[in-house]
């Protein structure tokens, strides 16, 4: 798993990122708790590395939670919570960045044709004039809530 981040590592960055975009502290606090059982979890198990088998594993074992925690919605607020937290450091790991809470349908679609290259232009400019990696992926997820809203009503 060499370039990986170990999961301790990848703790300590999302905990420091989510101060740098001023989360507040108790939610800080919240995912600080969350962590150090996940880690502990993690320690007992050996495994040095976050996987999506061993978030589910740990949400399963500790929470009942039985649904693929990577694209279905939780089947009860009970766990959602939970569920997030696991979710923000796979996010991180695959991205770099923490996403939204949560993935809405456009996150897995894909841009019509017709507006596919106005839409890469856009991104393009956005990442030329260095602006943050969460700012553009928030100003392209609503640019492309309107393209479908633009291409579902042609």
């Amino acid at each position: 798993m060499e370039g990986l981040l170990t999961l301790e590592e990848l703790i300590d960055t999302v905990l420091q990122k989510m101060r740098e975009m001023d989360y507040a502290k108790q939610t800080i606090l919240n995912y600080q708790r969350f962590y150090r059982r996940f880690l502990n979890f993690a320690n007992e198990r050996n495994e040095v590395y976050f996987t999506e088998n061993l978030g589910s594993s740990f949400l399963l074992e500790n929470y009942g939670c039985t649904h693929d925690t990577i694209h279905e919605n939780s089947p009860t607020r009970k766990i959602c919570v939970q569920v997030r937290y696991i979710r923000v450091l796979g996010d991180y790991q695959i991205h770099g960045i923490i996403l939204r809470r949560k993935l809405g349908p456009t996150a897995a679609s894909v841009c019509p044709k017709q507006f596919q290259t106005a839409f890469n232009g856009y991104l393009e400019e956005c990442q030329s004039r260095n602006l943050s990696e969460q700012g553009n992926y928030s100003r392209m997820n609503r640019i492309r809530h309107f393209i479908f809203y633009l291409f579902l009503s042609e």
